[in-house]
């Protein structure tokens, strides 16, 4: 039978996958503020390399949807607290302001509820510094679907586990 990990143990992995484990994270040097039951916060600062094609554009969208997306999937993983591979399956991004270079975004994540094999999400991405909102979103994540389960490696640290 498997051990199931703890809670402070998958806090940990998620601390550790956005610190050093994943290529992209590290990049965007982003900083998990907390994790927990109720969800996921984390703050990151858009550089210049970030920014769109136009020499007036602001940073790309698409930085925001991924983080959105990949905080959505960690706060899928916090709920089920079980190896199970997840994909996300609908994502919805509404962006009600352009993106500021200046400043710190803050981002939150949570899972809303899963039933049957569908995990639901919803998060947010505001400045920091006013609390405005940039963008708001709502994923839908399939669960057990084909391939590696994200704390699948975090299962093979936990001594006794066999």
């Amino acid at each position: 039978m498997t051990n199931l990990p703890s809670e402070e143990e998958i806090i940990r992995h998620i601390q550790g996958y956005f610190s050093g484990g994943s290529e992209l994270f590290r990049h965007l040097d982003m900083e998990i503020i907390s994790v927990t039951d109720k969800g996921i916060e984390a703050r990151f600062k858009p550089a210049p390399e970030h920014a769109g094609a136009l020499p007036d554009a602001s940073p790309f969208g698409g930085i925001i949807t991924t983080i959105l997306d990949s905080l959505f999937g960690l706060a899928v993983m916090v709920e089920l607290r079980a190896p199970t591979p997840i994909a996300t399956v609908n994502l919805r991004m509404d962006f009600v302001d352009t993106v500021p270079f200046s400043g710190d975004l803050l981002f939150s994540a949570r899972c809303t509820g899963i039933d049957d094999r569908i995990a639901r999400t919803e998060g947010l991405c505001t400045v920091q510094s006013t609390g405005a909102p940039i963008a708001r979103a709502f994923a839908a994540f399939a669960v057990g679907t084909k391939g590696p389960a994200f704390n699948a490696a975090m299962l093979e640290e936990i001594p006794g586990d066999g």
